[in-house]
């Protein structure tokens, strides 16, 4: 916090206390995504490719639940007689485990369908009908963006809605071109990389490059890989 009231502004206390609780729930909630998905961040898992993925997905999911339902159907029933045997142990509740076999069999279903959106296996679909514009945009900027480069702009979103909210009086841009450190320069820049920095500090801060796409209003645009 020190480094935001000297590089940013100074707030009154109560302020201060809010914002560091802000920054902190933010942190939390980015650390857990970081440390749970394949993002080529420090400590964070082994990185695997969307298209590597969605084929274990498909394999290690989606496929034995299929296989499970179908062993589980009434036509496969005399399959599974335990007659004339008394078995000791007791037999699952089968509408129970075909209940959560079918939401696993959905979940892998539309987690492979948005891995594969993202590296643009299928044809690009009109925005739903019930998507703002804005919506539709924020679609079509994120689609075939790599999520590494996401997950640093939507890090660098939530970073600027802070700063917004406890610093309503200061602009938000790029800054200007420090010749001395060789990047851009200015409250809104230095605040991202100050708090990118304590959240991930093994890894690079925030770009100039990522700063100069997540103050832009999606329009028809892409942040593309640098």
């Amino acid at each position: 916090m020190s480094k935001i009231r000297r590089s940013v502004g100074a707030l009154p206390d109560a302020q201060q206390k809010s914002m560091q609780i802000d920054l902190q729930n933010l942190a939390e909630d980015f650390l857990t995504a970081a440390l749970t998905t394949p993002l080529r961040i420090a400590l964070g898992p082994d990185n695997f490719s969307l298209t590597e993925r969605a084929t274990w997905i498909e394999r290690h999911l989606f496929n034995p639940a299929n296989l499970l339902i179908e062993a589980l159907s009434d036509e496969n029933a005399p399959l599974r007689s335990g007659w004339p045997d008394l078995l000791d142990q007791v037999e699952p509740d089968r509408e129970t485990l075909l209940r959560e076999l079918n939401i696993l069999k959905t979940y892998a279903t539309y987690l492979v369908w948005n891995l594969k959106d993202r590296f643009e296996m299928r044809p690009a679909q009109s925005g739903s009908s019930t998507e703002t514009i804005d919506e539709q945009a924020e679609t079509k900027m994120r689609r075939g963006t790599s999520l590494t480069q996401e997950f640093k702009a939507d890090l660098g979103l939530a970073l600027q809605g802070v700063f917004e909210r406890y610093f309503p009086n200061l602009t938000v841009s790029r800054g200007s071109y420090n010749k001395q450190i060789g990047e851009m320069s200015g409250r809104f820049p230095e605040f991202l990389r100050i708090c990118s920095k304590a959240i991930f500090p093994q890894d690079p801060e925030l770009s100039d490059y990522i700063i100069a796409n997540i103050i832009k209003k999606p329009t028809d645009g892409e942040i593309k890989s640098e």
